[in-house]
């Protein structure tokens, strides 16, 4: 069975999305970030693995922002870094896999452009469409420039706390959808040792083409699970990331979705936020 989900106005979730995403809600703040020299990079890819086994995402304020070749050799530390294939993104990478995240457009639609643009970010999980071996297993980003106040953060959502909203039927619709269109796709919804893991991306405007492998079901029972899960995603607790020069962050992108808030237009003087991302698959056990 196929169908195609479509955001409509009453949906709750476009309310609840507005209002964490237009940077005037008040977000909780995450433990005040660990400290360490960016010389030490094995001292700070220890500490980033013990912090990403026991949470699932690290903030660590380091003394100054590492150069190139001590944020790859902090990357490999943790799994092999991902190139950056995008035609679009290409003038703004470094060494193929460092992609350099500059505030430089008011706004756009373009997927690709969306993090180097002034709008939010709706919540995701990092390439959900590609095959699981081919999404990263960490997202790390490295600020070295802020812009003020009126800075987007970065927020992050927990995927277990989603999926304790949602019901034993919506959790079984959704382990057994996928994109459609794409053979390799992994479902919404799977689980990694039983912890439950989301493979999703919030469309927004864009539609949502859908394929549920489980033949009892009928498309509005697919589409309301989908509803229940946006809403769920945008409606509970979640974290925030105000950036500064030198915070290193880590995201372990079968923990949490992440997204980003509003942020004011790029300035016409003065620093533009500036920060480093890499994309790692998991090291091998």
């Amino acid at each position: 069975m196929k169908g195609t989900f479509r955001q409509r106005p009453e949906q709750p979730h476009i309310t609840l999305r507005r209002q964490l995403l237009d940077g005037s809600s008040s977000l909780s703040n995450p433990a005040p970030p660990r400290k360490a020299s960016a010389a030490d990079v094995e001292g700070v890819g220890a500490l980033a693995q013990e912090q990403l086994t026991e949470h699932g995402v690290v903030a660590i304020s380091l003394d100054r922002p590492m150069t190139n070749r001590e944020y790859l050799a902090f990357g490999a530390l943790l799994g092999t870094a991902q190139l950056e294939h995008s035609p679009a993104v290409q003038p703004f990478v470094e060494e193929g896999v460092i992609l350099n995240l500059v505030t430089c457009e008011p706004a756009t639609s373009n997927p690709d452009l969306q993090p180097f643009a002034a709008n939010w970010l709706a919540l995701h999980s990092e390439s959900s469409s590609l095959p699981i071996a081919a999404q990263p297993r960490f997202v790390s980003l490295m600020c070295l420039a802020a812009d003020g106040d009126s800075a987007a953060e970065t927020v992050l959502v927990p995927m277990r706390q989603v999926f304790d909203a949602l019901t034993d039927e919506d959790r079984k619709l959704l382990a057994n959808t996928r994109y459609d269109g794409r053979d390799e796709a992994p479902p919404l919804l799977r689980y990694d040792r039983g912890r439950p893991v989301f493979s999703i991306r919030d469309f927004q405007d864009e539609n949502l083409e859908w394929e549920c492998l489980c033949g009892a079901a009928e498309p509005a029972e697919v589409d309301e699970a989908l509803i229940r899960l946006y809403a769920a995603m945008y409606g509970g607790r979640c974290y925030h990331i105000s950036w500064q020069c030198g915070l290193l962050v880590v995201i372990d992108n079968t923990v949490h979705f992440h997204g980003r808030t509003i942020a004011c237009a790029p300035p016409k003087n003065g620093p533009l936020r500036h920060l480093k991302r890499l994309r790692l698959s998991a090291a091998a056990s």
